[in-house]
C-alpha cells in the first residue's frame, strides 16, 4: 500500500510524498523502516508529541495535529489517529478473503490462538495476531496489518469488562468463534462468573448460520448455538491417553 491509497481509505489529507510503506506501528520506541506511526492518546501521554522520533526510522505518521514532514517521509492529517485505527482494520477485513477464527476466554487464549495458528500453517497461509495483543488497540493493530492473500487469520480477544468482546468481535466478525475456559477473572469489572459468561458471550452476538463455535462441552448450555463442537469432559473432542515428554 502506499500513502496516497491510504490517505483516500481513511479520507485525509496528505502532506509530503506518495511513499510505499509496509505495516503500522503505535510505539515510537519500536517503530522499524516503512512503518507508519499511528499516535495514540494514553493517560499519561499524548503520541503525537512523538512524531518527529518516530519518523526518524519509519517512513510516515498519521495524526490530528498540523505538521510538515521532512522529504522522504509523509504525514496523513486525520480527525482522530484511533478512529483512523478502526476504520483501517474494518477496511482490510471486509477486503480479505481469509477465514477469520476469534478465540476468548477466561484462560488459555494465547496459547490456543498460538497452537491452533501453527497447525492451519502446515497447509495454509496463516496470519495470527501477535502476542497478546487483544485489547480494544491490540487487535486492530493486528488486523490493520494483516498480511494479502491470506488463508486464515487468527486473533485473540481480550475482555475486561464487558462490551470488550461484543466490541472486537464486530471489527474482526469471525466464521470461526471460540471460547477456551469460563471461570473468575477481572471480578472488580465483571463482579461475578455470571458476568464473565455474559462477557465472553459477546463473541455470539452476531453469529450467523454458517459460523461455528467451540466451546467446553459446559459451556454449550449457557449459549443458545446452532453449530456448535464441544470439547473437555462430556464434549465431543477430548484428550486421552495423554503423555508428556
Amino acid at each position: 500500500m502506499r500513502a496516497k491509497e491510504l490517505a483516500k481509505i481513511l479520507g485525509g489529507e496528505l502532506y509530503g510524498e506518495d511513499l510505499p510503506f509496509k505495516a503500522f506501528s503505535i510505539d515510537s520506541r519500536k517503530i522499524k523502516e516503512g512503518e507508519v506511526f499511528v499516535p495514540l492518546k494514553g493517560k499519561r501521554f499524548d503520541g503525537h508529541t512523538f512524531i518527529e522520533d518516530a519518523l526518524k526510522v519509519g517512513v510516515g505518521s498519521l495524526g490530528r495535529i498540523d505538521f510538515k514532514p521532512k522529504r522522504g517521509k509523509f504525514y496523513l492529517k486525520v480527525e482522530e489517529p484511533y478512529k483512523a485505527l478502526i476504520k483501517l482494520a474494518k477496511f482490510k477485513r471486509q477486503n480479505s478473503r481469509a477465514t477469520f477464527i476469534g478465540v476468548c476466554g477466561s484462560a488459555g487464549k494465547t496459547t490456543t490462538k498460538e497452537l491452533i495458528a501453527f497447525l492451519l500453517s502446515k497447509r495454509f497461509k496463516t496470519y495470527k495476531s501477535e502476542g497478546n495483543l487483544n485489547s480494544r488497540v491490540g487487535l486492530p493493530l493486528c488486523l490493520a496489518n494483516l498480511k494479502e492473500n491470506v488463508d486464515f487469520g487468527v486473533f485473540e480477544l481480550g475482555a475486561s469488562q464487558e462490551g470488550d468482546v461484543l466490541f472486537l468481535s464486530k471489527i474482526l466478525r469471525p466464521k470461526i468463534r471460540v471460547i477456551t475456559a469460563l471461570g473468575e477473572e477481572h471480578l472488580e469489572t465483571f463482579k461475578s462468573l455470571e458476568g464473565v459468561i455474559r462477557g465472553n458471550g459477546e463473541i455470539f452476538k452476531d453469529f450467523k448460520e454458517d459460523d461455528w463455535a467451540v466451546v467446553p462441552h459446559y459451556a454449550k448450555k449457557f449459549y443458545k448455538l446452532k453449530r456448535v463442537i464441544t470439547f473437555g469432559e462430556g464434549g465431543e473432542l477430548r484428550a486421552e491417553c495423554v503423555r508428556v515428554e
